[in-house]
């Protein structure tokens, strides 16, 4: 394969054994650490059982891969709806694992039957980040219902995955000591793209069963800077950087980036004073930036902040909609958080049989990405749509949800009931015309006659 003169990825499988992983790494570029993740004999591409089992093969390998030879957990089966044989959180969990592993992407659903929050899953551009940023995560703490997984990343920043492998709901916390990050930091919602503010001394998700969460950390400093880390509708047209002068310092370097890996980077310059002018930025962009010291040579991180310029744009439309129907007839229904939007709207109408209903706003003003509409009528089917909201307008509709999985049999239904309507019309039709072709002949004979 050398010889090709073509780079070719070698890829070693299945189940091998780490004893012999000098091996593996000498002869290829990457390995499976267990067995298929696929569930043969059994209705449903894969289960829990099968999935879970991976975080031990994370934490065990993880010392071995790294650039020219990774880690393969199998495939990921995660867009073939009810199919797959996961709940919502637990594929979401199931990615979140892969990409902070740093292991293949490999998609194992039919392709031709791809359902929308499955390749919303596997499309998210901060966890393909993630997945891409060529650090192996490591395990920081492990308890018999609970596991973090955490990158440390060249910029002095960590992405880290918090899951919930129990089966009840409970809260998982990952503390800035344990990484060595000294006083608060940034924490920023890889799934949703949304800042969550800077936090003290750790973060705490609260997950339910067999759900996850995966931020981004960038330590903070307690050094005063402008704007202020997180500070929105900063002008782009000038920007001015500032921040607290260090002794003994010979040049500050000062980096923005597009995004909080600093790979994207669109200012890149050393200043001997504590303060940088930056012009021309983008519009209603989020934007990171870096600033280190340099003594005798030597540059050192002093922190990475955020801001994000003057919207002129409505948010985009809320993804990953589910609508559940709770035992006491309500309906509980969440939604990703929507990057940029202060509020949201949800709109409602019952699916009838014609197809004829409008929606209907039921809640405006919304601050979080969750609702229970208590409104809903016993034995009604209803569907959902949200949108979200700025101060530049209203965004596009999401995708519409149904209450009930029937939304497909209700089609169907409906476009059966609609076909025998047509085929009623159309034979009525024929009769008459057929009845007044008779009488035309009748009374055409009876004259002649």
């Amino acid at each position: 394969m050398k010889k090709t003169g073509r780079p070719i990825h070698v890829e070693l499988s299945n189940n091998l054994d780490i004893k012999n992983i000098s091996t593996w790494q000498q002869l290829s570029n990457g390995w499976r650490t267990d067995h298929d993740v696929e569930a043969y004999g059994t209705p449903t591409h894969t289960n829990w059982v099968k999935v879970s089992r991976r975080f031990g093969d994370v934490a065990e390998w993880q010392p071995h891969a790294g650039s020219g030879g990774w880690n393969d957990l199998d495939s990921l089966n995660v867009a073939n709806g009810s199919k797959d044989g996961l709940t919502a959180d637990e594929k979401r969990s199931y990615v979140s694992l892969w990409a902070i592993a740093a292991s293949h992407f490999v998609i194992g659903s039919d392709l031709t039957k791809l359902d929308d929050y499955g390749v919303s899953l596997l499309t998210n551009d901060e966890i393909i980040g993630v997945n891409q940023s060529g650090v192996a995560g490591k395990r920081l703490s492990k308890t018999s219902t609970t596991q973090v997984f955490y990158q440390e990343l060249p910029d002095g920043s960590y992405n880290i995955g918090l899951f919930n492998t129990g089966l009840t709901p409970q809260n998982v916390t990952v503390k800035w000591d344990d990484l060595g990050i000294m006083g608060s930091a940034m924490v920023h919602d890889l799934w949703s793209h949304e800042n969550l503010g800077k936090m003290d001394s750790g973060f705490t998700a609260s997950l339910s069963t067999h759900a996850s969460q995966m931020i981004h950390v960038v330590p903070a400093n307690t050094l005063t800077v402008s704007p202020a880390s997180g500070e929105t509708e900063v002008s782009p047209s000038r920007v001015t950087l500032n921040w607290d002068a260090q002794s003994s310092v010979d040049s500050y370097h000062i980096q923005v980036a597009k995004d909080s890996a600093m790979t994207k980077i669109v200012f890149d310059q050393s200043v001997t004073s504590n303060s940088a002018n930056i012009r021309d930025l983008s519009m209603d962009t989020h934007y990171y930036w870096k600033v280190s010291s340099v003594a005798d040579g030597t540059e050192h991180q002093i922190g990475i902040y955020s801001f994000h310029t003057t919207k002129t744009s409505v948010p985009t439309a809320p993804d990953w909609i589910l609508a559940n129907k709770n035992k006491n007839d309500s309906v509980s229904i969440t939604w990703n958080p929507t990057a940029g939007a202060t509020s949201y709207t949800i709109y409602r109408k019952k699916v009838d049989i014609l197809g004829l209903a409008n929606y209907k706003p039921i809640a405006t003003n919304l601050m979080t990405p969750n609702y229970v509409d208590k409104s809903a009528e016993n034995g009604v089917n209803y569907s959902y749509i949200v949108t979200a909201k700025n101060d530049i307008g209203e965004s596009e509709q999401s995708n519409e949800v149904q209450a009930d999985n029937h939304h497909l049999t209700i089609q169907l239904i409906t476009l059966l009931i609609g076909f025998l309507i047509l085929v009623i019309l159309t034979t009525i039709f024929r009769i008459r015309r057929d009845k007044s072709k008779s009488n035309t002949v009748e009374v055409l004979l009876n004259k002649t006659a």
